[in-house]
């Protein structure tokens, strides 16, 4: 409830403040733009919870079934894929992949979320790498870039759930410390797994590594 209410009691604080006090014109934008920062915060919270609650229903269809890893990638690379996008997007992952095992739709959002953390995080202009190899009874999937990078205390905690590594420039970028932990999720339905590497100032990589057709270890585990 904290992640909800911290944006809506910096709203009111300023609405109420612009209605109690005359303001000029340059301080009017400014609150207006920090009371948008915060409505988009805001706004991305609920989005993320909702998707949460939506993946712990889905959970129960069990709609998985044999997913081709390039085609996946490329298809989420694409909703990405216009002509105002900031970031070189390129798919490396080669197209001989052995089949995974998986839920397509749960794949499309996990996938989404690390690129959109990626792009979030990285500088304009920047490329992004979506990759994947095989390793024993799993596909490893990755997403690459040349952003700010983590620090070595916080990569272990990137995909706790709403957790966010500080820092000055950090603040100045929405996000809900939702989206990675999503991610987590989704890897362990799949009986999959998560984990980052990073250097700061170089970049990162995110990586979730799913079973093979014929190689899962049961059904979809309850989240």
């Amino acid at each position: 409830s904290h992640e909800m209410r911290s944006p809506l009691t910096a709203m009111l604080g300023f609405l109420e403040f612009v209605l109690e006090n005359e303001v000029d014109d340059t301080q009017l934008k400014e609150y207006h733009t920090i009371m948008h920062k915060e409505a988009e915060r805001l706004n991305e919270t609920i989005t993320n919870l909702l998707d949460m609650q939506r993946l712990k229903a889905k959970l129960h269809e069990n709609n998985f079934k044999p997913l081709e890893v390039r085609p996946l990638l490329e298809e989420v690379v694409a909703i990405f894929d216009n002509p105002a996008a900031k970031h070189s997007i390129i798919v490396a992952a080669p197209a001989n992949l052995p089949p995974i095992f998986g839920d397509d739709e749960l794949l499309h959002q996990a996938l989404r979320n690390l690129l959109s953390n990626s792009i979030k995080y990285s500088p304009e202009g920047s490329k992004i790498v979506l990759d994947a190899r095989r390793e024993d009874t799993c596909v490893t999937l990755w997403v690459q870039d040349a952003g700010m990078g983590i620090p070595s205390e916080s990569v272990d905690r990137v995909f706790d759930m709403f957790y966010r590594v500080e820092g000055a420039a950090r603040r100045q970028i929405t996000g809900t410390g939702l989206g990675l932990a999503l991610v987590k999720e989704i890897a362990s339905a799949h009986n999959g797994q998560v984990w980052a590497e990073s250097r700061l100032g170089q970049g990162s990589t995110f990586y979730i590594s799913l079973p093979l057709v014929g190689n899962d270890t049961g059904e979809a585990t309850a989240v």
